[in-house]
């Protein structure tokens, strides 16, 4: 089944918003046009976010729009900070899965009660039937990195942990891997941890994936408090919306610039073309790919933190048994999925995640 994927914006209670029936029927209409039969919603949350009653039927105004019409499935984003009392039991009764983000890009290290945020989190979440949280923690490069991964992964209840790269490519190559065999050596069912295993899991068998979570294969939307959208990695590139979803429709934005510039993500740039890494890899992260003058032309900012990681797990792969013809067959298989998929048919809002 294709999949529209989007993240919306909570607006708060007294300050400008748009209607959450309108935000539902753009999403309805943007997964029509891509023929997506379900929707990945991300609801973003940050440290102002009160979660009172008013925030509360905007959501259930909002999921109810695209559920009585769509397969819906619903995350919860927020950072640590904004795990207050009560919010497990929102999440629980929006039948939502929840994302924590520990330690956000421009933070140094996470709040001092962040365990003890988090466990609240959790407990709520267990007291209303809800399932345990991902964490995203960020790869900083810094020598705790294993140790807060570590703390982290002790906590019973968490599900699941996502690995961001930091600001620093150079910093974060050696740590990405160093996480990556703590990991693997724990072995542990209970700890999905992304990128980690799809990478591990996809070099066994020939199948793309990337750290990107969003590019010209899977144009996710961004749809901001006031109801201005762009893509996601235009988003995260810093371009602000120049479109909204009171005055446009979806084959708008899928004719802006802002689409011309995705496109860019699917060619591999100069610098990638003789890596052996781009089947599996892409590029990249499609932020870590933007520049004023080269656009996403460019090669990944993380490029080394990449080739090292792949370099890990095609080792480890390799160690645990995995012939060396069968990896470069594995690769081989990879590019040709890649090619296969066309630019003219990625920039349908429809597309896997």
């Amino acid at each position: 089944m294709n999949t529209l994927t989007a993240e919306v914006v909570v607006p708060r209670a007294g300050g400008p918003a748009v209607s959450p029936g309108s935000i539902a029927r753009y999403l309805r209409r943007a997964a029509r046009q891509g023929g997506a039969g379900e929707v990945y919603l991300d609801v973003l949350l940050d440290e102002r976010a009160q979660m009172g009653p008013w925030e509360e039927r905007w959501l259930g105004r909002l999921r109810d729009g695209l559920r009585d019409h769509v397969a819906l499935e619903l995350f919860f984003q927020a950072p640590v900070g904004a795990l207050k009392p009560g919010l497990g039991g929102l999440v629980a009764r929006m039948e939502a899965c929840s994302k924590v983000l520990l330690n956000g890009a421009g933070r140094e290290a996470p709040p001092d009660d962040w365990e003890a945020r988090l466990r609240g989190f959790i407990a709520e979440l267990a007291a209303s039937g809800g399932r345990g949280p991902a964490v995203q923690v960020r790869c900083a490069g810094e020598p705790g990195d294993v140790e807060l991964y570590d703390r982290l992964a002790a906590l019973p209840g968490v599900r699941g942990v996502e690995i961001e790269l930091g600001e620093d490519g150079e910093l974060a190559a050696p740590a990405l891997s160093r996480l990556f065999l703590r990991w693997i050596s724990e072995d542990d069912p209970n700890i999905a941890c992304y990128p980690f295993y799809p990478i591990l899991h996809q070099l066994k068998i020939g199948q793309p994936v990337s750290l990107a979570k969003e590019g010209a294969d899977r144009p996710g939307l961004h749809i901001d408090e006031n109801g201005g959208v762009t893509f996601m990695a235009t988003h995260r590139a810093g371009l602000a919306p120049t479109l909204n979803v009171l005055t446009s429709a979806p084959e708008d934005l899928f004719r802006s610039e802002a689409a011309q510039l995705i496109r860019q993500l699917a060619d591999p740039p100069t610098a990638c073309r003789t890596c052996c890494w781009w089947p599996v890899c892409g590029g990249g992260a499609a932020e870590h790919r933007w520049s004023a003058d080269g656009e996403f032309r460019n090669p990944s900012s993380h490029c080394a933190a990449l080739d090292d990681l792949y370099t890990t797990v095609a080792g480890t792969l390799m160690q645990a048994g995995l012939p060396y013809d069968q990896l470069e067959a594995n690769l081989q298989v990879a590019a040709a999925s890649r090619d296969a998929a066309s630019p003219g048919r990625a920039m349908t809002a429809g597309s896997a995640r």
